[in-house]
């Protein structure tokens, strides 16, 4: 289970004037418990989660289907880590290859033909399946080392909107005196055309690409991979690359155009390549997943994408949170607001990245949660995605957000060696907390410097208050009233609200009551207010 923390913004509740407090508090997710397979019928199955309906029709049109059986990963790795240890990602991913290949046999071993692997991967407890059976497929489905059973599965890039063709070069230098170095960094995308744009790829800061979808002719066709693995490089520009293709071109009839799609079957071939250069040799520290889609309700993530075997290597999967806040499950506009983050996000395992303004916008905005970013308590945290520009064009979404963390990520590994829980950890519980208009939740905005202050101890001065001086505060509302005066002894409770210091330096503030019409403020006594979260 990954260290994924759902974060709280403290209010204050009975007051009249705020002049500035805040607390985060982190609480754990409850780890996941894997449903152990008791079905009679297929049916049963879909209805229980286990198997996508898509397998059975299939299966019974045309007398076989081809589906991905996903081995129950979880305890195979909280044993191996309780074992070996987390931190010795090597001698783990061995064992942990040759318990799924022993899992596998085990599953699919005698079916012989009715159920035979056309897939498969050493490192991802996973394997494309061709079943001929009807009864074949019941048998994986109730036995207790299979998770469930799924169809393949389409995602698309997590892409907003574009502009302004070729910019020149990166328009800014790293944010920190860490740059990356000797720290490898995956990308699991549409590729990425280097050549065209070196200004933002420095020799060599390609280490290695692969084309895992089918081929497509092209290094980037759709320049997407292109955009992310730049940022990556703005961010830590001495990382090394690991670049995987995807996605490919699909006709899709319910759009009625070309669209740019990746199998599930081809995003687990990239993620197996990347964890199998982690166990070579190479300091792979960060996935990139600038993918998805769909809007998964809290606590129901299942984790198709098999993270967790990324995680367990050490490597941190970044994942795009969805730019589908206002969209349906097919992308079409909706009218009210869409709660959830998409399917490659919401794993515990993944650190989920939303995105916010940073003033290079028309509009200057600053610290503003896109409307079209996904939220959801599986949210971590949050990062500049409005109007970045990167090789070949200006982009926003949460596309963009996601790069800058998995280069963050790059960072602090150059800082200090260290697990991929410490660096979680120093990223998610830094940095100013933005609070989501929509969704109501707040989550902490990247701030590398600040990261970096609390994963090498560094201590921040303990500022001395000044009252005239509150720029840097910023309140979502000064005062607070009734509706009408207040009689002895009678209560009160206002709306809640959210106070954030945007200022770089610690800062005391005080909560302060004035009773009308006297026009003297004085510090409240404890009963006139209460703390929340």
């Amino acid at each position: 289970m990954g260290p994924r923390r759902q974060q709280y913004v403290v209010a204050a509740w009975i007051t009249v004037t705020v002049i500035g407090v805040i607390a985060v508090g982190l609480v754990a997710r409850p780890p996941s418990v894997s449903p152990v397979p008791q079905v009679e019928r297929l049916e049963e199955a879909v209805l229980l989660g286990l198997l996508d309906a898509d397998v059975v029709t299939e299966l019974r049109g045309t007398g076989e289907s081809r589906a991905i059986v996903h081995l129950d990963t979880e305890p195979i790795i909280n044993r191996l880590r309780a074992t070996v240890g987390a931190d010795k990602a090597n001698e783990l991913l061995g064992r942990m290859s040759n318990l799924f290949v022993a899992n596998k046999q085990a599953i699919l071993g005698h079916l012989g033909s009715n159920a035979e692997i056309v897939r498969d991967y050493t490192y991802v407890g996973a394997a494309a399946v061709v079943f001929r059976s009807e009864a074949a497929l019941l048998e994986v489905l109730r036995n207790p080392l299979v998770r469930n059973v799924t169809a393949d599965f389409v995602v698309a890039p997590t892409e907003a909107t574009g502009t302004l063709p070729e910019p020149a070069g990166p328009t800014g230098a790293s944010p920190s005196a860490f740059q990356g170095a000797g720290v490898a960094v995956g990308i699991l995308d549409s590729g990425v055309d280097a050549a065209r744009y070196p200004t933002y790829f420095p020799t060599g800061s390609v280490a290695e690409a692969r084309e895992v979808a089918p081929e497509d002719q092209s290094p980037d066709d759709m320049g997407h991979g292109t955009h992310v693995s730049s940022i990556v490089l703005q961010m830590a520009p001495q990382a090394k690359l690991y670049v995987a293709d995807v996605f490919h071109k699909e006709f899709d009839v319910s759009r009625g155009k070309i669209v740019d799609r990746a199998d599930l079957l081809d995003v687990l071939a990239g993620m197996d390549w990347l964890i199998g250069l982690k166990a070579s040799g190479v300091n792979l520290r960060a996935v990139n997943l600038s993918l998805g889609r769909g809007h998964v309700p809290p606590g129901t993530c299942t984790d198709r994408y098999h993270l967790a075997e990324a995680h367990a290597a050490g490597i941190i999967p970044v994942v795009a949170a969805g730019n589908s806040a206002f969209k349906d499950d097919n992308f079409n506009p909706v009218a009210t607001y869409q709660g959830g983050i998409n399917a490659s996000a919401c794993n515990p395992d993944t650190l989920s990245v939303g995105s916010v303004s940073n003033g290079s916008c028309p509009d200057k905005a600053v610290d503003t949660v896109a409307d079209y970013s996904q939220s959801s308590p599986e949210l971590d945290i949050l990062a500049p995605g409005e109007c970045i520009v990167a090789a070949g064009r200006e982009l926003s979404g949460t596309s963009m957000a996601a790069p800058h963390v998995a280069g963050a990520v790059a960072v602090l590994a150059s800082a200090k060696t260290v697990g991929a829980d410490a660096i979680w950890s120093a990223l998610t519980t830094t940095g100013p907390v933005i609070t989501d208009p929509h969704s109501k939740i707040a989550r902490h905005r990247l701030d590398i410097a600040a990261a970096l202050d609390y994963l090498l101890g560094s201590s921040l001065p303990v500022a001395t208050p000044v009252i005239e001086l509150t720029r840097g505060v910023a309140v979502g509302v000064e005062t607070l009233s009734p509706p009408s005066p207040l009689l002895p002894g009678e209560d009160y409770t206002f709306d809640t609200f959210a106070i954030r210091n945007t200022g770089s330096a610690v800062a005391t503030y005080e909560v302060v009551a004035d009773d009308s019409p006297s026009p003297v403020a004085g510090r409240a006594a404890s009963p006139w207010f209460a703390l929340t979260p």
